[in-house]
């Protein structure tokens, strides 16, 4: 697919780096503006905005192949769907359960209401902004460690649990660290993300016998009991891709690509209601 070539030399350039090193969310801005470049007056006339936001997604899961075995930018081909393609990108084999695993998780990230990397796209385009500058506007704000940037840390910290006494030294780091142990304790649901727990029971039925998934689990559930925070949609993406064997990085892949999709819709929309997004300051006099 021509269209692709330019976002295939940008993401080859990463080829041959080493898995620690490579931010694959600069590898998705890359390919975006690569991609883009179209005035929003053209996308609009050209009345391929669905083609547009299809291309932009198996770009994103073709970008994946930077985190795979080949390392490398994997061109889609046909109508290959998009967790099928990912899953070929990274690696690994895309059987029926891997398929049905990742299509979840890519429905799971798809949207989170008004997130702030979701705020930043909806104003990008409230301004006239074209979709893929959209897309890019998010990716900035998704590469925060709050948010994509806090699943290389949570994968960090799952792979190293490997033994049961290592799962006691983590248990009692994350009692000392409390709300600064990346991947617990978001505000929005004090009784626990229920993304989370979905995406850790899929991973516990996928991979039954998985010594790692167990002791991530277990973690988790430690967590909980002992030091009172609950683990977020970060730890459910990690604990998945553990089950499913993907590569270190995949989980923050998962995250973005899925929730491209939303913040295409949310372009949309924002579109269609036809005003800006602007906030306003409130100067309140301080008395001396």
């Amino acid at each position: 697919m021509e269209r692709h070539a330019p976002a295939r030399r940008r993401a080859a350039g990463y080829g041959g780096v080493p898995n620690a090193d490579i931010r694959l969310i600069r590898v998705f801005a890359i390919a975006s503006t690569a991609l883009g470049g179209v005035p929003l007056s053209a996308e609009l006339r050209s009345g391929s905005i669905a083609h547009y936001s299809h291309e932009l997604l198996l770009t994103f899961a073709g970008a994946c192949g930077v985190l795979g075995p080949k390392r490398s930018f994997l061109a889609p081909s046909g109508e290959t769907p998009v967790a099928e393609h990912m899953l070929q990108a990274l690696g690994v084999p895309p059987g029926e359960q891997a398929l049905r695993a990742v299509n979840a998780a890519l429905i799971v990230a798809a949207d989170h209401d008004l997130a702030s990397a979701t705020l930043a796209a909806r104003i990008a385009a409230s301004v006239g902004a074209g979709l893929h500058a959209c897309i890019m506007a998010a990716l900035a704000a998704q590469s925060g460690s709050a948010l994509a940037g806090g699943c290389e840390l949570v994968e960090e910290l799952l792979h190293g649990i490997e033994t049961e006494k290592r799962l006691k030294d983590r248990v009692r780091e994350a009692d000392q660290r409390r709300q600064r142990l990346p991947g617990f304790g978001l505000p929005l649901y004090p009784d626990g993300d229920p993304r989370a727990r979905y995406l850790i029971q899929l991973a516990l039925t996928i991979a039954p016998a998985s010594r790692q998934v167990e002791l991530a689990a277990k973690f988790v559930d430690q967590v909980r009991e002992k030091v009172g925070i609950h683990a977020n949609i970060e730890v459910g993406l990690a604990t998945l891709t553990l089950a499913l064997g993907l590569p270190r990085r995949a989980s923050g892949a998962l995250w973005v690509v899925g929730r491209t999709a939303g913040w295409i819709a949310h372009v949309l929309e924002q579109r269609r209601a036809g005003h800006m997004l602007r906030a306003r300051g409130h100067y309140v006099a301080q008395a001396y």
